[in-house]
Formats: C-alpha cells, structure tokens, sequence
C-alpha cells in the first residue's frame, strides 16, 4: 500500500512537471517586427539550440522521446546526439510533432527536473532546413515563423515565393543572437513543394564556422 502511494505521488509530480514546462512552451513572446528579430527572440529565451536531424522517434509510456544527430551547435552544450523527452499528451494519437528524416532548426527550453524539455514556442521553435534545386543551396523555412511577425492590418501571410532564408545566414543570426541585427535577411523562394534536404547537401560544409565568425 505504501509502494502504492509513493507510485502516485510520483505520477503526480511527474505531471505537474509536464503540464508547468508545456505551459512555459506556448507563453509566446510579443511579435517580433521581422523575421530576424523573431530568430533573435527565439535565441534569447533558448537554453539549447542546434541544426540536426530527427533519427529515431520512440514513444515510452507517457513520454515520447526524439533522438537528433547534431550537426550544428549554436546554444548550450550538446553532444553529437541528442534526446529530447517530451510529454506524450504533446503527441495525440495519429499526429507527429517530428518525422524521422526530417532536418531542422531548434530551440530548446531548459529540461524540467523530471527530465522534460520542449522546443520555445511550439511548433514556432522548430524551424524546417530543406534544399532548392540550385546546387548547394539550403533555406530555413521560415513561413510559420513569418507568420508570427508584427503586420499591418490587411497584409497578407507570407507564402512560398518568399519565406526561406539561406541557412548559414540563419544561424549566424542565431549564434550572435546577443548583438544588434545588422540586417534584415534576404527572403528566398522555397521549392515547391519544400522537401528536406539529403545528408550530403547540408553540412557541415555550408555552415561550418557560422557559431564563431565574425563580421
């Protein structure tokens, strides 16, 4: 019976923990002005960020945990692999947060004590990486993130034409995410449809040094 107890005081915590960390995820920031202060708002509540990719995706009990190979740190301290564990009720039956395959750009929250961490924002805290047909090209799809950006009354939604930004721009951006933005970045054609980009096409050519370089 006392087994019993102390089982359901843990579930209790257990939850608690989830639900306050879910609620830290979705208590959006005000909109940002542009795209790139959107980045740097991101950044700046972030206790992990890094461009990766999602391996394998295993949901245990009432958690779901998300393995990521690491092929770019930009915030916090990482390994070359990386589990997220996130709550299972973030994961209704029949939708995915994440796909295996997929690349993207995250921002973490700091885990909670039970272990839990989630991306900044929702779904606004990962961004896609996808490749264009011109060679060597790679876009951070930022229309979810554009969508979010102060507009006037009127002004339409952002769509394919313009909503990708060249990903070492982008994470340049992110690295330096405590200076002023010098510039707003350059909005690109996204492919239609936008499709991920292969293992060879990424990095770590494209973005190596973006963490530490300098104007």
């Amino acid at each position: 019976m006392l087994h019993s107890s102390k089982f359901q005081v843990a579930l209790v915590l257990l939850a608690f923990a989830a639900a306050m960390l879910t609620r830290s995820a979705f208590a959006q920031a005000a909109p940002s002005p542009s795209v790139g202060e959107a980045l740097r708002n991101l950044a700046s509540r972030s206790s992990l960020a890094f461009a990766g990719q999602v391996l394998t995706i295993e949901r245990k009990g009432g958690t779901v945990e998300i393995m990521f190979s690491v092929d770019q740190p930009l915030l916090g301290s990482t390994r070359s692999t990386y589990i997220l564990r996130e709550w299972g009720g973030l994961w209704p039956p029949g939708q995915h947060r994440f796909n295996i395959g997929q690349r993207v750009l995250i921002f973490l929250l700091a885990s909670s004590h039970a272990g839990f961490s989630t991306p900044v924002d929702g779904m606004n805290g990962i961004i896609p990486i996808v490749s264009t047909a011109a060679p060597g090209q790679v876009l951070l799809d930022v229309r979810r993130l554009a969508a979010t950006v102060s507009r006037a009354q009127g002004q339409p939604l952002p769509g394919n034409s313009a909503a990708g930004i060249q990903l070492p721009e982008g994470l340049q951006i992110v690295s330096r995410w405590r200076e002023p933005l010098r510039r707003e970045p350059v909005l690109w054609p996204l492919p239609q449809p936008a499709q991920p980009p292969t293992l060879s096409t990424l990095m770590p050519q494209q973005v190596s040094g973006a963490r530490d370089a300098r104007p």
